[in-house]
Protein backbone atom coordinates (compact mmCIF):
# COMPACT_ATOMS: atom_id res chain seq x y z
CA UNK A 1 0.00 0.00 0.00
CA UNK A 2 1.28 3.22 -0.99
CA UNK A 3 1.32 5.78 1.97
CA UNK A 4 0.69 9.37 2.06
CA UNK A 5 3.26 11.12 4.47
CA UNK A 6 1.89 14.09 5.91
CA UNK A 7 4.77 16.54 7.26
CA UNK A 8 5.65 20.55 8.25
CA UNK A 9 8.42 22.30 7.20
CA UNK A 10 11.54 22.24 4.87
CA UNK A 11 13.41 20.19 7.47
CA UNK A 12 11.00 17.69 8.36
CA UNK A 13 10.25 17.44 4.21
CA UNK A 14 13.79 16.95 3.17
CA UNK A 15 15.29 14.91 5.85
CA UNK A 16 11.99 12.39 4.85
CA UNK A 17 13.20 12.63 1.34
CA UNK A 18 16.99 11.55 2.25
CA UNK A 19 15.25 8.82 4.77
CA UNK A 20 13.88 6.80 1.25
CA UNK A 21 10.80 5.96 3.88
CA UNK A 22 8.27 7.28 0.86
CA UNK A 23 8.81 9.34 -2.10
CA UNK A 24 4.49 10.39 -1.27
CA UNK A 25 5.07 13.01 0.50
CA UNK A 26 3.18 15.99 1.73
CA UNK A 27 4.78 19.03 2.70
CA UNK A 28 1.81 21.45 4.24
CA UNK A 29 3.66 24.66 5.59
CA UNK A 30 0.34 26.61 6.94
CA UNK A 31 0.22 28.56 10.21
CA UNK A 32 -2.55 27.19 11.42
CA UNK A 33 -1.65 28.68 15.18
CA UNK A 34 -1.88 32.33 13.92
CA UNK A 35 -4.29 34.20 12.42
CA UNK A 36 -8.13 34.36 10.67
CA UNK A 37 -9.43 30.74 10.47
CA UNK A 38 -12.82 32.35 8.92
CA UNK A 39 -12.46 31.59 5.56
CA UNK A 40 -10.91 27.56 6.25
CA UNK A 41 -13.70 26.18 3.66
CA UNK A 42 -11.64 27.90 0.66
CA UNK A 43 -8.55 26.27 2.40
CA UNK A 44 -6.86 29.74 2.96
CA UNK A 45 -6.25 31.77 6.39
CA UNK A 46 -5.33 35.24 6.66
CA UNK A 47 -2.15 35.68 8.94
CA UNK A 48 0.32 38.95 9.96
CA UNK A 49 2.46 39.69 6.62
CA UNK A 50 5.36 39.29 8.46
CA UNK A 51 4.93 35.99 9.22
CA UNK A 52 4.04 34.91 5.75
CA UNK A 53 7.16 33.75 4.21
CA UNK A 54 5.31 31.76 1.39
CA UNK A 55 2.05 31.27 -0.25
CA UNK A 56 1.43 27.58 1.28
CA UNK A 57 1.84 29.58 4.60
CA UNK A 58 -1.67 30.76 4.37
CA UNK A 59 -3.37 28.61 0.98
CA UNK A 60 -3.27 25.21 1.28
CA UNK A 61 -5.92 23.99 -1.53
CA UNK A 62 -3.53 22.33 -3.42
CA UNK A 63 -2.44 19.97 -0.35
CA UNK A 64 -6.10 19.54 0.13
CA UNK A 65 -6.92 18.31 -2.99
CA UNK A 66 -3.71 15.59 -2.31
CA UNK A 67 -5.08 14.61 0.77
CA UNK A 68 -8.27 14.07 -1.06
CA UNK A 69 -6.99 12.02 -3.88
CA UNK A 70 -4.93 9.95 -1.56
CA UNK A 71 -8.30 8.71 -0.14
CA UNK A 72 -10.05 8.26 -3.02
CA UNK A 73 -7.33 6.03 -4.27
CA UNK A 74 -7.39 4.25 -0.66
CA UNK A 75 -3.59 5.31 0.48
CA UNK A 76 -2.92 4.87 3.73
CA UNK A 77 -2.19 8.28 5.22
CA UNK A 78 0.50 9.23 8.09
CA UNK A 79 0.82 12.44 9.64
CA UNK A 80 4.35 13.36 11.57
CA UNK A 81 3.87 15.42 14.43
CA UNK A 82 5.10 15.95 18.15
CA UNK A 83 2.68 16.10 21.12
CA UNK A 84 4.26 20.06 21.34
CA UNK A 85 4.78 21.29 18.06
CA UNK A 86 1.80 23.60 17.89
CA UNK A 87 2.42 23.43 14.12
CA UNK A 88 2.55 19.88 13.19
CA UNK A 89 -0.62 18.97 15.95
CA UNK A 90 -2.58 21.79 14.45
CA UNK A 91 -2.31 20.32 10.86
CA UNK A 92 -2.99 16.98 12.67
CA UNK A 93 -6.22 17.87 13.73
CA UNK A 94 -7.21 19.80 10.91
CA UNK A 95 -6.51 16.20 8.66
CA UNK A 96 -8.90 14.64 11.08
CA UNK A 97 -11.73 16.70 10.60
CA UNK A 98 -11.30 15.36 6.96
CA UNK A 99 -10.32 12.12 7.74
CA UNK A 100 -13.92 12.35 9.85
CA UNK A 101 -16.19 13.48 6.56
CA UNK A 102 -14.37 10.71 4.15
CA UNK A 103 -14.95 7.53 7.16
CA UNK A 104 -11.09 6.75 6.56
CA UNK A 105 -8.58 5.28 8.86
CA UNK A 106 -5.51 7.76 9.70
CA UNK A 107 -1.79 6.67 11.34
CA UNK A 108 0.19 8.96 14.04
CA UNK A 109 3.81 9.22 14.88
CA UNK A 110 4.90 11.18 17.55
CA UNK A 111 8.21 12.50 17.79
CA UNK A 112 8.67 12.59 21.75
CA UNK A 113 7.73 9.22 21.59
CA UNK A 114 10.98 8.05 20.41
CA UNK A 115 12.74 11.10 22.16
CA UNK A 116 10.96 12.86 24.68
CA UNK A 117 12.88 16.22 24.43
CA UNK A 118 12.33 15.66 20.27
CA UNK A 119 9.67 18.91 20.38
CA UNK A 120 8.79 18.03 16.22
CA UNK A 121 10.21 15.56 13.72
CA UNK A 122 11.93 18.30 11.99
CA UNK A 123 14.69 18.28 14.58
CA UNK A 124 15.49 14.27 13.88
CA UNK A 125 17.85 12.54 11.30
CA UNK A 126 17.07 10.47 8.76
CA UNK A 127 17.94 7.21 10.72
CA UNK A 128 15.80 9.02 13.69
CA UNK A 129 12.93 9.32 11.38
CA UNK A 130 13.49 5.58 10.09
CA UNK A 131 13.45 4.38 13.64
CA UNK A 132 9.95 6.87 14.69
CA UNK A 133 8.19 5.00 11.48
CA UNK A 134 8.08 1.76 13.66
CA UNK A 135 6.08 3.60 16.67
CA UNK A 136 2.90 4.61 14.19
CA UNK A 137 -0.26 4.80 16.26
CA UNK A 138 -3.50 3.69 14.02
CA UNK A 139 -6.26 6.63 15.51
CA UNK A 140 -9.12 4.86 16.46
CA UNK A 141 -13.02 6.30 15.57
CA UNK A 142 -12.70 7.95 18.95
CA UNK A 143 -9.31 9.53 18.63
CA UNK A 144 -10.47 10.90 15.17
CA UNK A 145 -13.73 12.28 16.04
CA UNK A 146 -12.17 13.73 19.37
CA UNK A 147 -9.76 15.62 17.38
CA UNK A 148 -12.12 17.01 15.05
CA UNK A 149 -14.37 18.44 17.36
CA UNK A 150 -11.14 19.79 19.13
CA UNK A 151 -10.79 21.50 15.38
CA UNK A 152 -14.42 22.53 15.45
CA UNK A 153 -13.98 24.73 18.22
CA UNK A 154 -10.53 26.17 17.57
CA UNK A 155 -12.42 27.32 13.72
CA UNK A 156 -15.36 28.49 16.32
CA UNK A 157 -13.26 30.54 18.72
CA UNK A 158 -11.01 31.86 16.17
CA UNK A 159 -8.58 33.61 18.25
CA UNK A 160 -5.34 35.31 17.46
CA UNK A 161 -3.41 32.46 18.84
CA UNK A 162 -3.29 29.14 19.31
CA UNK A 163 -1.12 26.78 22.11
CA UNK A 164 -0.32 24.11 23.17
CA UNK A 165 -0.59 24.29 27.62
CA UNK A 166 -0.01 20.79 29.52
CA UNK A 167 -0.77 19.06 26.49
CA UNK A 168 -4.23 20.54 25.22
CA UNK A 169 -4.63 22.60 22.49
CA UNK A 170 -6.23 26.25 23.22
CA UNK A 171 -7.80 29.50 21.75
CA UNK A 172 -5.77 32.56 23.48
CA UNK A 173 -5.33 36.30 22.43
CA UNK A 174 -1.79 37.44 20.67
CA UNK A 175 -0.34 39.05 23.32
CA UNK A 176 -0.42 35.59 25.88
CA UNK A 177 3.29 34.98 25.42
CA UNK A 178 4.24 39.24 26.49
CA UNK A 179 5.02 38.35 29.89
CA UNK A 180 7.03 35.31 29.18
CA UNK A 181 9.17 37.60 27.16
CA UNK A 182 9.28 40.44 29.14
CA UNK A 183 9.97 38.46 32.15
CA UNK A 184 12.69 36.77 30.09
CA UNK A 185 14.61 39.78 28.94
CA UNK A 186 14.73 40.89 32.62
CA UNK A 187 16.45 38.16 33.78
CA UNK A 188 18.95 38.56 30.52
CA UNK A 189 19.51 42.30 30.87
CA UNK A 190 20.44 44.19 28.07
CA UNK A 191 20.91 41.60 24.82
CA UNK A 192 20.61 40.51 21.27
CA UNK A 193 17.61 40.06 19.99
CA UNK A 194 18.75 36.68 18.38
CA UNK A 195 20.18 35.99 21.96
CA UNK A 196 16.59 36.75 23.50
CA UNK A 197 14.93 34.29 20.44
CA UNK A 198 17.66 31.27 20.58
CA UNK A 199 16.67 31.48 24.64
CA UNK A 200 12.74 32.05 24.53
CA UNK A 201 12.67 28.83 21.75
CA UNK A 202 14.18 26.60 24.35
CA UNK A 203 11.67 27.13 26.89
CA UNK A 204 8.77 27.16 25.04
CA UNK A 205 9.19 25.80 20.85
CA UNK A 206 8.19 28.38 18.93
CA UNK A 207 9.79 29.72 15.46
CA UNK A 208 12.05 32.18 15.55
CA UNK A 209 9.92 34.61 13.00
CA UNK A 210 6.83 34.32 15.37
CA UNK A 211 8.92 35.45 18.64
CA UNK A 212 10.54 38.40 16.21
CA UNK A 213 7.14 39.09 15.39
CA UNK A 214 5.47 39.15 19.34
CA UNK A 215 9.07 41.25 20.32
CA UNK A 216 8.46 43.94 17.70
CA UNK A 217 4.98 44.00 19.05
CA UNK A 218 6.23 44.89 22.33
CA UNK A 219 9.08 47.31 20.58
CA UNK A 220 5.46 48.79 19.25
CA UNK A 221 3.76 49.15 22.18
CA UNK A 222 7.16 51.24 24.38
CA UNK A 223 7.30 47.76 26.48
CA UNK A 224 10.67 46.75 25.16
CA UNK A 225 13.39 49.34 23.91
CA UNK A 226 15.92 48.46 20.87
CA UNK A 227 19.23 50.53 20.06
CA UNK A 228 19.23 49.99 16.47
CA UNK A 229 22.59 49.93 14.40
CA UNK A 230 22.13 49.59 10.55
CA UNK A 231 25.88 48.48 9.85
CA UNK A 232 24.65 45.28 11.52
CA UNK A 233 21.81 43.07 10.75
CA UNK A 234 18.75 43.65 12.24
CA UNK A 235 18.62 40.42 14.91
CA UNK A 236 21.80 41.70 16.29
CA UNK A 237 20.96 44.53 17.43
CA UNK A 238 20.27 45.07 21.39
CA UNK A 239 17.32 45.60 23.15
CA UNK A 240 16.33 45.39 26.72
CA UNK A 241 12.91 46.22 28.71
CA UNK A 242 11.69 49.84 28.92
CA UNK A 243 11.62 51.44 32.01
Amino acid sequence: MNTLEIVFGYSCYHTMQESGISKNILMMNVLFNVGDLSNIDACKIKIPNQLCMEDKNSNFKQEYNIIIDNIKQKNKIRIWTGRNDIYSYLIMLYVCSIIKKYDYELYVVYSDDYNKDYPSPSVMRKEELKQLSKLEYKLTNQDINNNANIWENLLHKNSDLRIIKNGCVESVSIDYYDSFILNTLEKMGKIKMAQLVAKLMMDVYLHDIMYVYLIERLIEDGKINITIDNSIRYFENLIEVAK
